[in-house]
């Protein structure tokens, strides 16, 4: 799990699972296999977190329309060559 701010009440006990302070660190490690993308924005922390997923091989989920648009295809490219489209 990686989030901005760890002690927020989200209503779900976390407790038991990993946190990484930086996301793209996140999707490098072995013991996750799929990437749910939920930070937004076109560019930046949402855009070096997807591309370090797929280098890494990880399967990614997002709804992110800003950064499937102005992305999209470098992305699907990236999935189709690390075998996670």
């Amino acid at each position: 799990v990686s989030a901005r701010n760890r002690s927020l009440d989200r209503g779900v006990d976390l407790s038991a699972y990993a946190w990484e302070d930086d996301a793209t660190r996140l999707a490098s490690r072995d013991d996750v296999d799929c990437v749910i993308e939920v930070i937004g924005g076109s560019n930046g922390p949402a855009k070096a977190l997807v591309e370090q997923a797929l280098a890494n091989g990880k399967h990614v989920v997002t709804a992110n329309k800003a950064l499937i648009a102005h992305h999209g295809q470098e992305l699907a490219e990236a999935a189709e060559a690390a075998g996670v489209a």
